[in-house]
């Protein structure tokens, strides 16, 4: 044997020695944060996350304005009950239901690493097993949107008529004029414009009608002087009912409908699981309205935990494993339950929907190397006093 053969014998000898008698100094302490312990400088701080609720709700305000002739609309179109009074309704249109996670200030967790040890925490702050500190990962709250109630001071009816409003009314007055020694009454006609009287304007406006079906009725059929070519006649019908339409309106009246935004974070409890929570109160007649208003009714939401984790928080239900262990080598992360979310007005259920609800599921400790990555890591050093 040479002896460059046995210097390399001995350089791995000293090597196989050194990985199997050397102290391993990769390890990771978690614990539940106190302020009142003391942590080394290269501690990190966590936190789990807590999911929050969103609510958008849309509301519809519709505005019903009655038409000039409303109270002719039976005599004259045939068509009975016509609105003559200003009324507005409220309703909920639609319901959009969004989660995100922030911090959960109940659930603070520190890690301590000693020596060099490798873990992904972009990778578990993308997954959402944990959330840093100073991660900036609130959304921005929405802001509501039309909540003050418009005023409709347009003139909404213009085309009353395709006649003038003005009607000519002829006077006759006697004037006393005098003949030689004698008076006389003789007789004089005055004709002037007057105001058309509403009666006179809706029978007009009730003419246009009847005669713009006829129309129609003619193109349809045939029966008409000409006809129209190619898209032409769609074009013709369409304008024909765009115009009847207008008139009709000056009877039944016109409706109005504006949209409101109303937006509101909700975050679920375990204490008001299968309870039903007021949002806000709701009238038909004025939308939202103060929580002491006695003409609403509850908007509510409720939430009902599925248990798929259970089983999972029986098995670490014990309080060694759960309340102050140090655990090596490991990371508390949370596995989120289902929740079933519904939204309630009074007693008719009007929303549902499945979410995972962060703070309903079960807490446990998990292998911190099954959570590294030797591609993109961070590196903790720590030097030992010797």
């Amino acid at each position: 044997m040479t002896l460059k053969q046995i210097s390399y014998i001995f350089k791995i000898s000293i090597l196989i020695f050194f990985l199997t008698n050397c102290k391993n100094t990769e390890e990771l302490k978690v614990n539940k944060f106190d302020n009142t312990n003391v942590y080394s400088d290269n501690s990190i701080l966590y936190a789990l996350p807590l999911t929050v609720l969103r609510l958008d709700f849309e509301i519809i305000e519709e505005t019903t304005i009655p038409g000039p002739y409303c109270i002719y609309a039976e005599k004259y179109i045939g068509i009975k009950n016509a609105p003559i009074q200003e009324t507005t309704k409220w309703e909920i249109n639609n319901i959009n239901i969004e989660s995100y996670n922030e911090i959960d200030p109940s659930e603070l967790y520190i890690f301590e690493p000693v020596g060099k040890f490798k873990i992904n925490i972009d990778n578990l702050k993308k997954n959402g097993i944990l959330i840093p500190l100073n991660s900036r990962i609130y959304t921005e709250y929405k802001t509501n949107k039309n909540i003050v109630k418009k005023k409709h001071s347009d003139i909404l009816f213009t085309d009353l008529s395709s006649s003038i409003y003005v009607g000519y009314e002829k006077n006759t007055y006697f004037k006393r004029v005098k003949k030689d020694s004698l008076y006389a009454k003789i007789p004089i006609t005055e004709t002037r414009l007057v105001n058309k009287s509403l009666k006179e304007k809706a029978e007009e406006a009730a003419a246009i009608i009847m005669t713009i079906r006829k129309r129609r009725i003619e193109l349809l059929t045939g029966y008409a002087d000409f006809f129209p070519n190619g898209n032409s006649l769609e074009t013709n019908l369409k304008e024909l009912k765009r115009i009847e339409d207008n008139y009709v309106s000056l009877f039944i009246g016109k409706k109005l409908k504006t949209k409101y935004n109303k937006s509101y974070e909700y975050t679920p409890m375990i204490k008001n699981i299968n309870k039903q929570i007021v949002l806000f109160r709701f009238s038909d007649s004025k939308g939202i309205v103060q929580e002491s208003a006695l003409n609403g009714r509850d908007i509510k939401i409720s939430l009902e935990k599925t248990g798929i984790t259970n089983e999972i928080n029986n098995f670490f239900a014990d309080k060694i494993n759960r309340i102050g262990a140090n655990y090596k080598n490991k990371l508390y992360y949370r596995i989120p339950d289902n929740s079933i979310i519904k939204i309630f007005d009074d007693k008719t259920e009007i929303a549902n929907c499945k979410f995972k609800v962060e703070q309903f599921g079960v807490t446990i400790p998990f292998p911190a190397k099954f959570l590294t990555d030797d591609e993109s890591f961070i590196e903790f050093y720590k030097n030992e006093k010797k």
